[in-house]
């Protein structure tokens, strides 16, 4: 990553993401292969979602998980570099022209975790099956009971 200042963004729609409890868990549809985030990692997952620049990242994690900024910034470019590798986020010129110095006042505590460098696990051993049958980000929760009670009602 060349420009600590210009964003990235999550590489939608081919990878879909959610935090639960600390952690980020992502799949990219395009590959088949899945990804979990630990929580300071998770972390940096909701601030790139949020907008923020890898130098605003590695600020927000040094402040929220009281660590030296030295010590959390080649961690978190580290980081941001895997992601970039495993095609999870992409650099995104048109955010990177619009951002805005400091850290938005939404983003402070994200990371509420003791620090531990951020760690990326790869899982490739469902890549196969994912590849031949990927789930789809952008639909919804499928309500089955109502599916069923419309079946019925045809009959």
């Amino acid at each position: 990553m060349a420009d600590p200042t210009a964003r990235l963004v999550p590489n939608e729609p081919d990878v879909a993401a959610r935090v639960i409890d600390g952690e980020a868990i992502l799949i990219n549809v395009a590959t088949g292969v899945y990804y979990s985030l630990d929580p300071v990692g998770s972390a940096v997952w909701q601030l790139i979602e949020a907008g923020l620049t890898p130098d605003q990242i590695a600020r927000r994690v040094s402040a929220d998980c009281d660590v030296e900024l030295q010590t959390a910034a080649p961690d978190v470019k580290r980081l941001l570099d895997e992601l970039l590798a495993e095609g999870l986020v992409r650099g995104d010129a048109s955010a990177a022209a619009a951002a805005k110095p400091g850290v938005p006042a939404a983003c402070e505590g994200v990371c509420k975790c003791k620090y531990s460098p951020p760690t990326l696990n790869v899982y490739r051993d469902m890549q196969d099956l994912l590849a031949l049958d990927p789930p789809m980000p952008g639909l919804g929760d499928v309500d089955w009971d109502a599916q069923d009670n419309s079946s019925q009602e045809r009959a």
